[in-house]
């Protein structure tokens, strides 16, 4: 089953090494940090490009769970951020406020697994684990795929592909839906 779950604001904060309408900068959103092109076609319309990817290991948080710790159970995971996408800007003023609206390819992903071997269960003792039905054993495995294209909608702070100083700073804020 699909659910589409608002994904509270791509944030983005930009350096930019700018030339006159073309720019590269370095980015930190909810996708994980990379890198964007941004193209300007006139004073009002500019074109990112925008690609980022990050694998966050979770085991070491998950070694904090008491089975864990107790070495009744192995856990394992991975959180798997990263979009590619192109966003089209529009500055109504001529200035640094813009709206802006594309597509992402969503790549986020959770995968995790935990197995528990000889955990007794209620009022039993490791020692009793011989006995059937005394301690659990099992494999409890997840598995988040919020991958997809979907558009992206928000509205920011900066240009990168404008005249000027050659190091700027921008922000966006905004929604993408996540296929879950």
């Amino acid at each position: 089953m699909k659910k589409i779950i608002m994904g509270a604001g791509l944030l983005v904060a930009s350096l930019s090494a700018q030339a006159v309408e073309t720019a590269v900068g370095l980015s930190a959103s909810t996708f994980g940090p990379g890198v964007e092109v941004t193209f300007g076609i006139n004073e009002n319309i500019s074109v990112r490009g925008h690609f980022s990817s990050v694998t966050i290991n979770l085991d070491d948080y998950i070694t904090d769970l008491d089975a864990v710790q107790d070495k009744n159970a192995v856990a394992t995971g991975d959180f798997d951020l990263g979009a590619v996408g192109i966003l089209f800007d529009y500055h109504p003023f001529g200035g640094k406020f813009r709206v802006s609206t594309g597509l992402l390819q969503n790549n986020n992903e959770l995968k995790s697994s935990a197995t528990v071997t000889n955990e007794p269960i209620g009022s039993a003792t490791a020692a009793s684990c011989a006995t059937p039905g005394q301690c659990y054993t099992g494999t409890l495995s997840l598995g988040v795929d919020m991958g997809g294209t979907v558009p992206y909608f928000g509205m920011g702070f900066g240009s990168a592909a404008s005249e000027g100083f050659p190091i700027g700073f921008g922000f966006d804020i905004g929604v993408v839906p996540m296929n879950v």
